[in-house]
């Protein structure tokens, strides 16, 4: 356990909240639709939806890109998909071909799930050409650490390699796997990546203002939920 992680994270716990404006809320958001059952309607629905609110972003499957793209349409809203979701374990050549379809179909970003063993075995090295890889086709990257398969020193040690690989974001979790963010993880998280260019990107299991506020006190920059339209109202 990280002394100063867990005393952030407590702080973050307890901490007064202060009133946030519905803009400045959904600012901070990628607003989510990874459900693999969502079909086309939904996603019509989910982008024309959150077209109300001035979110940081919408992110769909890479099935959905299409769809979306088209229902985006001369709206200034960014686009983000997947690549190696959820597992991670795909080889670096199937996760290069899935980033250059989503780069071909007009993404602004993408969130990729790393080669979990490799943190495991604590291989930073290729965890590094993993992330300069993918890093060639030109859009910023969030690498996702599904945090709650690793151990303290696994999680630091990843998210200053990636830090240094380029990567502009680490994130805790997909939410489909071992669990949501914690506070501790995104503080431990804040402070490894601390004094780089990288953030840190909070997702799995927030569904409420309350949440976002106190995922941001612990250290997140940005919120990944599938609430967001939910949460921002909260705070009109």
């Amino acid at each position: 356990m990280n002394i100063k992680a867990q005393a952030w994270a407590e702080e973050a716990r307890k901490a007064p909240l202060e009133p946030m404006e519905p803009d400045e809320v959904a600012k901070v958001i990628d607003n989510t639709l990874l459900h693999p059952e969502a079909v086309p309607e939904n996603v019509v629905r989910f982008v024309e939806e959150s077209l109300k609110y001035p979110f940081r972003a919408v992110v769909v499957g890479p099935n959905a890109v299409g769809v979306a793209r088209e229902a985006i349409g001369n709206e200034k809203m960014p686009l983000v998909s997947v690549v190696g979701f959820p597992m991670g374990f795909h080889p670096l050549d199937v996760k290069m071909r899935e980033a250059e379809l989503l780069v071909r179909a007009g993404v602004s970003e993408i969130d990729y799930v790393i080669d979990i063993s490799l943190a495991k075995r604590k291989d930073f090295r290729a965890l590094e050409r993993e992330a300069k890889a993918l890093l060639s086709f030109g859009v910023p990257l969030k690498a996702i650490l599904e945090c709650g398969l690793l151990s303290d020193d696994e999680k630091e040690g990843s998210a200053k390699t990636l830090a240094s690989a380029g990567v502009s974001f680490v994130k805790t979790s997909t939410g489909f796997l071992a669990g949501g963010a914690t506070l501790y993880d995104v503080a431990l998280l804040h402070f490894a990546v601390e004094g780089t260019d990288c953030g840190v990107k909070a997702s799995g299991g927030i569904r409420k203002l309350e949440d976002l506020q106190r995922m941001m006190l612990a250290g997140a920059d940005i919120i990944g939920t599938s609430s967001g339209i939910r949460i921002v109202q909260e705070a009109f």
